[in-house]
């Protein structure tokens, strides 16, 4: 029998960061509920707004795959030929849509992919940036936790918004119906606004035993909204929200209580 026979997983993530692991729930027996709680829209590369080419670059730090899908073009043409220029992404996702576009001399944090892992790099430290400039080609609105420390640190910082995350239109509820799911087993979320969303959702369409679900979360900060949301469970902290350390968490605690 697979190891996830009969398991539902709600997975939250917008549509284009959930196939790859909706599909190897399925392949495993378990039942994937693809509820995208985030959609993504671009900003035109002529809404973008960049910093003056004559400034002193240091790096550029790409804060999610969509970063790269949406920035890298208009990146490429402005500043990829800067001399002693670092490129950083948030975790090994963002990394290999660098590597996919051709840029394969990455700095990646060694463990916490995200403000906090980038800010541990030793080339995003303060004798390394102050008085450099930094850009960070992210999505509109977010955490500020990476501009406001390199501020901090005595760096000149560019935030580049490259594109706009907006609440999904999803039934969670036709969802279940389609799939013969009574109850969800386990929720997949890896950012605090799609937990917003989620929590959101599942008061307005009255589904509270979801609450009941077990989630699994990426990192501490996840953790303790989750608790203060309202879901019965302690929720399932992993290292890094790549897609084998969800499944091996699932894998994991589904054995626990088959």
């Amino acid at each position: 029998m697979s190891g996830l026979a009969g398991i539902s997983v709600l997975l939250t993530r917008p549509l284009a960061d959930t196939e790859d692991l909706a599909t190897t729930i399925e392949s495993r027996g378990g039942i994937a509920l693809r509820a995208p709680m985030i959609e993504i829209e671009p900003i035109s590369p002529e809404a973008q707004r960049w910093p003056a080419p004559e400034a002193d670059f240091t790096a550029t730090v790409f804060t999610s795959k969509r970063a790269v899908e949406f920035g890298f073009a208009a990146w490429s043409r402005r500043l990829a030929s800067k001399p002693a220029h670092t490129v950083c992404a948030v975790g090994p996702g963002t990394a290999a849509a660098l590597a996919e576009v051709g840029v394969t001399s990455v700095v990646v944090p060694a463990s916490a992919f995200n403000s906090e892992g980038l800010l541990a790099l030793e080339v995003l430290a303060a004798e390394q940036v102050r008085g450099r400039t930094i850009v960070i080609i992210k999505g509109r609105g977010g955490r500020d936790v990476l501009t406001q420390a390199l501020r901090a640190r005595g760096a000149e910082v560019g935030e580049v918004e490259c594109y706009v995350r907006r609440q999904a239109v999803v039934s969670i509820e036709s969802l279940m119906a389609r799939a013969s799911v009574a109850q969800v087993d386990f929720a997949v979320v890896t950012s605090t606004e799609s937990l917003n969303y989620l929590v959101k959702a599942l008061h307005q369409a009255c589904l509270r035993p979801i609450f009941d679900a077990q989630l699994i979360v990426p990192g501490r900060r996840i953790a303790q909204a989750v608790r203060a949301a309202g879901f019965s469970r302690d929720p399932l902290v992993v290292d890094n929200p790549a897609n084998d350390s969800i499944i091996e968490c699932l894998m994991n605690k589904a054995g626990t209580t088959s």
